[in-house]
């Protein structure tokens, strides 16, 4: 089923690249610049770059900064995902994440089936939520890159994509993510639109007049006087 782009606002983000690796280098790190021209191209900003070796606390290290700092809204890892001794990214990954996205491991293999048959089953491809933070972890090959940028990450990531995207999910679920906004704290921003759905809790709520998300509340509680007075659940 092909994705609908709506006429709304393009919203960038803020995304770090990591590349999991023993011997490459930002000289020869293709994959990792294969997501950084892919991200920059569809409009959103590099906020941070680097390298860590095969080593499950080096590379939790990296990231679990990335997590910590509210500028960083989107973790991009590349390596590190196969079966061979020293790929430990899931391992290292894994113990951060509030929620797993089981669906992006499943949707991965399922679209990397149609380039590379059944040596897709190796391929553990990771997604999920930190703190705010969407990261995504992919394997080491251009290839893998590609597709899991072109064909999941650069509609989902994408605030117009309808009938729901991650951006949606994450500045709209109440106690998961909360919109920080203001100087340095900021993390996510957006715009509802007319009859768009998003979630509240555990709450399916219309959203029935336009507004920007704005303030420094934690998140959006649709029982409020403000949250009922655009909102109908």
């Amino acid at each position: 089923m092909d994705h609908e782009i709506s006429e709304r606002e393009f919203l960038p983000l803020a995304i770090a690249v990591l590349t999991v690796s023993d011997t490459r280098t930002l000289a020869n790190d293709a994959s990792g610049q294969t997501l950084v021209e892919r991200l920059t191209a569809a409009g959103h900003r590099l906020t941070d770059r680097a390298i860590a070796p095969d080593d499950i606390y080096r590379s939790r290290a990296v990231v679990s900064n990335w997590i910590a700092d509210p500028a960083v809204q989107i973790v991009l890892i590349t390596g590190g995902t196969g079966m061979t001794g020293r790929d430990s990214t899931p391992e290292a990954i894994r113990p951060l994440l509030d929620k797993e996205i089981t669906g992006f491991g499943e949707l991965f293999r399922m679209l990397s089936w149609e380039e590379i048959g059944a040596s897709t089953l190796q391929s553990r491809a990771l997604g999920g939520l930190a703190n705010a933070t969407f990261i995504f972890c992919l394997p080491g090959s251009t290839g893998a890159c590609r597709t899991g940028w072109d064909r999941i990450l650069q509609v989902q990531l994408d605030a117009r994509t309808r009938p729901c995207n991650l951006v949606g999910t994450a500045a709209a679920t109440a106690g998961a993510v909360r919109a920080r906004l203001g100087g340095a704290r900021f993390r996510w921003r957006l715009t509802f639109d007319l009859g768009d759905t998003v979630i509240a809790g555990k709450r399916p709520v219309v959203i029935v007049s336009r507004r920007e998300s704005s303030g420094r509340s934690a998140s959006w509680n649709p029982r409020s006087k403000a949250g009922r007075a655009f909102a109908r659940v």
